[in-house]
């Protein structure tokens, strides 16, 4: 019984002594390192790829598919219908044949604002200005898009000329109602101008009575403020207004419409 007494205080008072030490002592633990794995090298092919695929998603350069993309995100619903009306211009600029008798793009008007944009980087810029909040991948889009049209618009226009034989019929009076029509682009460089006959056409209402008679002119020259490479010409009609009686009062020009043409080559 004693030994046990005795074992029994000895280990007391060597727990007593380890507190006492530990809370004298403090013991730092080192910290360890940990250990840095190497980052594979990276694989050129892979990042080609991800490159690529990117393009296709923001409308980068390479083969981008946004022409019938959903467009979710688009800002605003009316870039949409500008969007259509581009895919159409370049419909119309890819069929289009010199020489077929009509405008390389006809419409509303708004499809021939677009083909101008396509062909004039002033025209463009000024179109686009607006566009804010477009984003960059829709926006890339539509300067693609143009640069497009405007690339073949100028392969099938560069070296399409007006006839020589048509509008053949000189009238000096007529020119100068025909060049007052087109008075806001000052200092046009006119190639040619006449009538395609000097006889009037008289046009009847549904009860066969005279509205007016007229002659069909055009004026083919360079507007020289356009930025463009694209001669036009301007289709004016001269006509007189029935007055009763079978006479008809005085002559004056009325502007029709356009077409792009080439322009002459300077000789060499």
């Amino acid at each position: 019984m004693k030994k046990i007494l005795e074992l029994i205080i000895v280990g007391t008072i060597g727990t007593a002594l380890c507190t006492t030490a530990a809370a004298q002592f403090n013991i730092n633990i080192p910290k360890i390192p940990k250990i840095k794995k190497e980052k594979p090298p990276e694989d050129p092919k892979a990042n080609n790829e991800q490159l690529n695929k990117d393009a296709k998603t923001t409308g980068g350069s390479g083969t981008q598919d946004l022409d019938n993309g959903p467009w979710d995100d688009i800002p605003n619903p009316a870039y949409l219908s500008e969007r259509d009306t581009v895919k159409n211009v370049l419909k119309q600029v890819q069929s289009y044949t010199p020489g077929s008798g009509k405008r390389i793009v006809t419409g509303s008007g708004y499809e021939y604002d677009w083909f101008n944009a396509s062909i004039s980087p002033k025209l463009r810029a000024e179109k686009m200005k607006t566009w804010t909040n477009l984003q960059p991948k829709y926006r890339r889009w539509f300067d693609s898009k143009l640069d497009e049209i405007g690339k073949i618009a100028s392969e099938k226009l560069s070296s399409y000329l007006p006839s020589p034989n048509s509008y053949p019929v000189r009238s000096p009076a007529e020119e100068r109602l025909m060049k007052a029509t087109l008075s806001d682009m000052p200092g046009i460089a006119i190639h040619k101008i006449g009538l395609q006959s000097a006889a009037w056409i008289i046009e009847k209402d549904a009860f066969g009575i005279p509205k007016n008679r007229f002659k069909y002119g055009a004026v083919y020259g360079k507007n020289p403020s356009a930025d463009d490479p694209f001669c036009e010409v301007w289709y004016v009609n001269i006509i007189q207004d029935y007055a009763g009686g079978g006479t008809y009062g005085s002559s004056y020009a009325r502007w029709v419409s356009s077409e792009t043409f080439g322009c002459p080559q300077a000789p060499k």
